[in-house]
């Protein structure tokens, strides 16, 4: 005989506070895909970006911009 779960008991404001924190959390997802985007594309674009950061640094350099007048 298989075993069966018992189901959670949960009280009327649990369950209003939980879908509340659901909806909620939709709502921020919706609302801030593009912030999301953006960080997946700099994640996504780090180890690139590190290089042409480095480059552009020794560029910097060359020009003897890093020295105090």
């Amino acid at each position: 005989m298989k075993k069966t779960r018992k189901p959670i008991k949960r009280s009327r404001t649990e369950r209003v506070l939980l879908t509340l924190l659901v909806i909620l959390w939709l709502g921020m997802a919706v609302l801030y895909w593009p912030v999301a985007l953006v960080f997946l594309l700099l994640v996504a674009v780090q180890a690139p970006g590190k290089r042409a950061t480095e480059k552009l640094m020794d560029k910097f350099r060359k020009d003897g911009h890093d020295q105090e007048p």
